[in-house]
């Protein structure tokens, strides 16, 4: 009865895995890693979609601020010209729109 003696040294038995469940778990780091690579490239893809569809909204912000300051310098200059600068304004802008949503298309695809 007396030669029971506790163990001091470590409080648990290190476990040893089989050849089998390092294997097993070597693959499902594996996936785990490919599936996180999958979620970075998805994330980038997506940021440069983003950062595509900004820039040319941007630039198409810039280009109408140039038109309407050019408008209005126009019609300044010659105030009977105001319908004909106003329809040409016009469809630059709707073209503008249709740039920015063909980026979105092309990018979306």
């Amino acid at each position: 009865m007396s030669n029971i003696v506790p163990r001091k040294s470590a409080p648990l038995t290190p476990v040893r895995l089989t050849r089998r469940a390092v294997r097993e778990f070597r693959e499902l780091d594996g996936a785990a890693e490919m599936e996180l690579a999958k979620l970075d490239r998805q994330t980038e893809i997506g940021t440069l979609r983003a950062r595509t569809v900004a820039r040319v909204g941007t630039r198409a912000m810039e280009a109408q601020a140039v038109v309407s300051m050019t408008e209005r310098m126009i019609v300044e200059m010659e105030p009977g010209a105001v319908h004909g600068v106003s329809y040409l304004s016009q469809r630059l802008t709707i073209g503008l729109g249709e740039v920015i949503d063909k980026t979105i298309n092309e990018v979306s695809s």
